[in-house]
């Protein structure tokens, strides 16, 4: 009688530990599956933001800032600051495209009201980031494709330096979105500027990572 007792009590045991094991695994399960579904919830939602007209639009019109700007990187804190900025376009006006500080400030106008049309029109995306884990928004974000074939070990680092660029810039932007984010129920007017300006680093930061991979490059040769 005495093992039967034993058995059972050791039948008991195995089976309270086996339903906890199973509580934990199911609970671990359930947690990835969640996480899995927030991260295909924040991609769905940054594909919708990133190729709706009024994003294009911008990534454009900054693009074709920058360019007009001929900004020498010189100093990338005047790409924080629009006073600063403009006041650089200014006293530099002869080494821009710009005809002159009007057209840099319409410019410039035209960029951020689009920023504050994107942020409007896609709030479910920044709620969406601000519940994400950090590295999550650029684990989604498209991946860098250097714009050179493997050819030797000297490209190669170039191009390994290149990917690490690129990571570093989506960082940057990632943690500068969920800035922006966090502003909108606060400051919708300041979340929209802060948007804008994470938006140029993000272009100048892509420009630069290609600069420095073509510069690389032509030194292997």
């Amino acid at each position: 009688m005495k093992k039967v007792y034993l058995f059972l009590s050791a039948l008991i045991i195995f089976s309270c530990t086996s339903d906890s094991n199973n509580l934990e695994n199911t609970n671990e399960s359930t947690s990835k599956l969640m996480q899995r579904g927030a991260i295909d919830d924040l991609k769905d939602l940054y594909q919708k933001m990133i190729t709706s007209e009024d994003y294009i639009e911008s990534s454009k019109q900054i693009k074709i800032f920058l360019e007009k700007m001929n900004f020498d990187g010189s100093d990338t804190g005047i790409l924080n600051d629009e006073t600063k900025m403009l006041n650089w376009i200014s006293a530099n006006i002869s080494k821009t495209s710009f005809k002159d500080l009007d057209e840099a400030s319409i410019r410039w106008k035209n960029i951020k009201l689009k920023q504050s049309i994107i942020i409007r029109d896609n709030l479910d995306f920044f709620k969406a980031l601000d519940g994400s884990k950090s590295g999550d928004l650029s684990n989604v974000m498209d991946p860098y494709t250097p714009p050179v074939a493997n050819s030797g070990p000297c490209e190669n680092k170039c191009i390994n330096d290149a990917v690490d660029c690129d990571r570093t810039a989506k960082a940057v932007y990632e943690g500068g979105m969920r800035a922006a984010g966090r502003l909108i129920p606060v400051d919708p007017p300041l979340a929209a500027l802060t948007a804008t300006y994470v938006s140029l680093k993000y272009s100048e930061a892509q420009r630069t990572c290609v600069k420095n991979l073509n510069t690389c490059i032509d030194k292997c040769e």
